[in-house]
């Protein structure tokens, strides 16, 4: 029996067929992408959320601080109640407090004083480190626990860089240039009742821009 082979321009078909068809599914499998990504970082805000509950029932009341020195920031306060018993300064893993959306910002190994975090705290809650001391707040004081922000995906800015790391996310920076847009044009966020939500760039409140308001109620 004889075969009929593809003429070239059967074949210029298919493949023209194929290559729209691909352009059409792309998208569609980048955005599938995309929102796992959005869901395993929301999923990791809510284990944080949990850790922040362990820690204000442990504490009276008392929401972590940003940090307690310059080695001991809110991810190393959070850990332990989070199942994470290695030693802060040996972690080879920041799984728990990354977003892998976030493609900016790269960690050295096991580097001692990290922040260990690519996510932003709110510093415009818990107040301004300064001689080693850092302002506390507690919980029965913020009336809308729902409405008050605790973390989001961070973004480099003003204290971004740290001798000797990388691009690192400094955690008590909470100005717009610190906020990272990495879900399709919206943060992640973790507020202080640990629910997590999705904001858009125009739906920040003035907070972040540093009007002298803050971003908890």
């Amino acid at each position: 029996m004889k075969v009929k082979k593809f003429t070239l321009i059967e074949l210029l078909i298919v493949i023209t067929i194929i290559s729209i068809l691909a352009s059409m599914l792309l998208p569609a499998l980048r955005n599938a992408k995309n929102k796992a990504h959005q869901i395993t970082c929301a999923n990791k805000q809510k284990q944080i959320g949990l850790g922040v509950a362990f820690y204000t029932a442990e504490n009276d009341g008392w929401i972590p601080p940003t940090h307690a020195d310059n080695n001991y920031t809110w991810p190393i306060l959070l850990a332990p109640l989070m199942g994470i018993t290695q030693d802060y300064q040996r972690w080879t893993s920041y799984e728990n407090f990354y977003c892998t959306s976030n493609t900016e910002v790269k960690f050295p190994d096991q580097a001692p004083g990290s922040y260990r975090t690519n996510y932003s705290w709110n510093r415009d809650m818990m107040g301004i480190p300064s001689d080693n001391t850092c302002p506390m707040l507690k919980s029965l004081k913020v009336s809308s626990p729902s409405g008050s922000a605790i973390i989001w995906d961070g973004h480099e800015g003003d204290w971004g860089y740290f001798a000797g790391f990388e691009r690192q996310i400094n955690p008590m920076e909470t100005s717009i240039c610190c906020i990272g847009f990495w879900h399709n044009g919206r943060t992640n966020a973790l507020f202080l009742d640990g629910h997590t939500a999705g904001i858009g760039r125009t739906e920040l409140p003035g907070a972040f821009e540093h009007d002298g308001n803050t971003l908890y109620k």
